[in-house]
């Protein structure tokens, strides 16, 4: 096992020294730069892959007091992507020593995928095709480290030991013999309570996940700009610009990204590279 190891930096050595005889090969070719392998050669970058263009979407039940991100669910439920609910819940603050009392609002959401919008949704992200070659298949749980636990549980030595009621509180007034409170504020306050305890006990439920759901596919709409200078071509580099188009955008893409069928950006300053085994490909794609 030693040797191999040591043996690896060799290997690796070796490896450049052989991809740079190809390059230098491929940098002798005369391969010729047109806009047909140079739109292939585009095409083939992750972007234009199926189920490359996402956006991520919480399903699930939780607070949301953000009424435009709500909007925007409520337009995914007239889409029939999602099942839309929600509720208002009202937390009675107490008043203290410097402050009033006041009414703080929370909303929250009851958000499901439909059959519908359960087919948009993407499992596996775009990887490079490249990174495959790399990709290491290991059973990492039969080693003894997976069936360690990652929160650690430290005993208390003295459990008993509590933080005492500060002198002057809201907590140590209420319950000292002199309180100024009235009966009627009590009774309010206890109702606050209440009102307050019905929203941690929501808080308590709420369960969420996050799912990546597809928003477009993406398209050549034209490839313009070309360079390919003889030096250039001897070296096996070349440049353009293209042209991309929004093509079959979702509900998802268009009411969470605003994504519209027929949208268009530039890619200025495209590099390509022209390999034996590959012919053009597109420079850190």
């Amino acid at each position: 096992m030693r040797k191999i190891c040591g043996n690896w930096n060799g290997l690796c050595k070796a490896g450049l020294v052989v991809a740079a005889i190809c390059m230098c090969a491929s940098c002798g070719d005369n391969k010729t730069f047109s806009e047909g392998n140079a739109e292939d050669a585009i095409e083939e970058m992750n972007m234009f892959q199926d189920s490359a263009n996402v956006v991520q979407l919480q399903t699930g039940f939780y607070e949301l007091n953000d009424a435009e991100v709500r909007y925007k669910l409520r337009q995914l439920a007239a889409n029939e992507m999602i099942t839309y609910k929600a509720e208002q819940i009202n937390e009675v603050i107490p008043a203290g020593y410097w402050s009033p009392a006041k009414l703080v609002t929370h909303v929250f959401v009851t958000v499901g995928l439909t059959e519908k919008g359960q087919k948009y949704v993407v499992t596996e992200p775009v990887k490079d095709k490249d990174a495959k070659e790399l990709e290491n298949e290991v059973d990492k749980t039969k080693f003894p480290e997976a069936k360690v636990a990652e929160e650690e549980q430290v005993p208390v030595k003295n459990p008993n030991e509590t933080l005492p009621v500060e002198e002057g509180s809201a907590e140590s007034s209420s319950v000292s013999s002199g309180s100024s409170y009235s009966s009627s504020s009590s009774s309010s306050s206890s109702s606050s309570m209440k009102e307050q305890s019905l929203y941690k006990q929501t808080k308590q439920k709420e369960s969420t996940e996050t799912v990546q759901v597809l928003a477009c596919q993406v398209k050549v709409k034209k490839v313009k700009n070309l360079v390919c200078t003889e030096e250039m071509q001897k070296e096996g580099r070349a440049t353009c610009d293209a042209v991309i188009e929004v093509d079959d955008a979702t509900p998802f893409g268009r009411v969470l990204a605003g994504l519209y069928d027929g949208d268009k950006r530039s890619l200025d300053g495209i590099e390509l590279t022209y390999y034996v085994d590959k012919g053009w490909q597109v420079v850190n794609k």
